[in-house]
């Protein structure tokens, strides 16, 4: 199943970090309002694309057909896989993926 170009629309908290806007806690809008009650962070609608020269890294979950794990760097997303995501590929369950986020206006 050819991946690269599907989109996917979630909900997420929008944060600010050095002038800069980024993406953390996406799924449901119940899900992001959780990460948002933190600092009173807008929560947001965002379509969620497959592209390899995206920044964000993600799981595709095969059998849920649903994107997981969702961040915007390596680091965050390596450290929710105990033994690493590669090992999640190697057992058919999900496939390591980029992603580029775009606020829905």
């Amino acid at each position: 199943m050819e991946l690269n170009g599907r989109t996917f629309r979630m909900w997420t908290t929008q944060r600010k970090k050095d002038n800069e806007i980024y993406y953390w806690g996406f799924g449901n809008e119940f899900y992001a309002g959780l990460y948002s009650d933190i600092d009173n962070e807008p929560v947001v609608e965002v379509d969620v694309t497959i592209d390899p020269a995206g920044t964000y890294w993600a799981m595709y979950q095969i059998e849920e057909d649903i994107l997981d794990f969702i961040y915007p760097n390596e680091h965050c997303f390596r450290v929710c896989f105990t033994y690493g995501p590669e090992d999640e590929e190697e057992r058919g369950r999900g496939k390591i993926v980029k992603c580029v986020v775009k606020e829905i206006q």
